[in-house]
């Protein structure tokens, strides 16, 4: 039986609070590697759009949360023991989160 608190905390939420930009970043950090691996110098405009598109996932996930914890209460919690984008797989680490956020 699933109980819902609003959000995601299961599956890949509970390793990343956003995993779709995570992959989104990961396809233009290596959009902007096959361009090295073609010939281009390493400061080409396949970085500056990699980068470019990674200040707009940060600054659209910032606001994202700030709506998210207002709405939430639990949310705060839930920021404080999932990252962001990034996580780190650990096989020694219990899960980040109970699925209902006690």
């Amino acid at each position: 039986m699933m109980i819902s608190i609003g959000f995601m905390t299961q599956g890949l939420f509970s390793i990343c609070r956003h995993p779709n930009y995570s992959a989104e970043i990961s396809f233009w950090f290596v959009f902007y590697l096959f361009s090295l691996t073609a010939g281009a110098s390493i400061l080409n405009w396949s970085l500056v759009g990699s980068v470019l598109l990674c200040l707009l996932f940060q600054g659209s996930t910032a606001l994202s949360e700030s709506i998210t914890s207002n709405k939430y209460p639990k949310y705060h919690r839930y920021k404080t023991e999932v990252p962001r984008f990034l996580w780190i797989w650990n096989p020694f680490q219990s899960k980040y989160l109970s699925p209902f956020l006690e």
